[in-house]
Formats: structure tokens, sequence, C-alpha cells
């Protein structure tokens, strides 16, 4: 009983010290969860630019909504230079370690919420281009339209 006692206490210490090659587990999920607010909050500023865009085309446009717009998409590319910038840091810092550490379970988790996070990323970035082209698009039609009188 006294020797599995012994391996018992060797394995919380090694568990323990998991997080001594670099930050730590808690201050790496920290960090994930500014990213994913920052990118929610860049989700909800596409949602407020397709609202500009909608009240856009209205026939009494305010005419403040073009500036309104511009500081939307001001803020927009100022948040995901950030978000994309952390990120990167993320991943290089993760692909960095040795080949020892990439075999615990903190790599793992780090990874694994490495992936999901720029995979939300990139899909909310794909929505703001989408919403951008199909803005330009009936921009365009509406320009034809008005040519055609």
């Amino acid at each position: 009983l006294p020797k599995q006692e012994n391996q018992n206490e060797n394995r919380h210490s090694k568990i323990s010290n998991i997080d001594d090659n670099g930050p730590t587990l808690i201050d790496f999920l920290h960090e994930i969860k500014l990213i994913r607010s920052n990118t929610d909050k860049f989700g909800e500023l596409i949602e407020e630019v397709k609202r500009i865009h909608a009240k856009m085309f209205e026939p009494m446009a305010n005419p403040k909504l073009e500036q309104e717009l511009e500081n939307k998409k001001e803020e927009i590319n100022k948040l995901s230079s950030e978000i994309s910038t952390k990120l990167n840091k993320m991943v290089q810092a993760n692909q960095n370690r040795d080949d020892n550490a990439k075999s615990n379970a903190q790599w793992r988790v780090e990874e694994l919420q490495i992936f999901d996070l720029t995979s939300h990323f990139r899909n909310t970035m794909i929505a703001y281009n989408e919403e951008t082209v199909a803005h330009h698009d009936r921009c365009k039609k509406i320009i034809l339209r008005t040519l055609e009188i």
C-alpha cells in the first residue's frame, strides 16, 4: 500500500507540473474567452452593418448612414486585425512547443480551442465578406436601373 500511495503522489505532481512549461491553462482559457468575446462583438457589428445596408436603400435614407457605415467598417477592421494577430500568436506559441509538451493533455486542449476559435473567426469573416459583396451587387443593380431610365 505505501508503494501505491507513492505512485499516486507522483502522478498528481506530474499533473500539477504540466503548466510549468508556459502559461497556465487558466490563463490560456482566459485569453480564449477574450478572443471569443471579441469575435462575438465582431458578429454583432456585422449585423449592424446589415441593418445600415438595408436602411440605405430606403427612399428617404438618412444621409448620416454613410458615415455610420464607415465607422462600423473601421471598427470591424480594427477588431478583425486584433483577433487575427492574437490567434496567430497563439498558433505560433502552440506549434513552437517541444515534442514532450505536445504529448500532454494541456497541449491537446489548447490545440482544440485554437482550432475551434480560428474556425469561428473564419466563418464570421466569411459572413462579413458575403454581406459586403451582396451590398455591392445591390448597389450595382440600382445604378444600372437608374441608368436605364
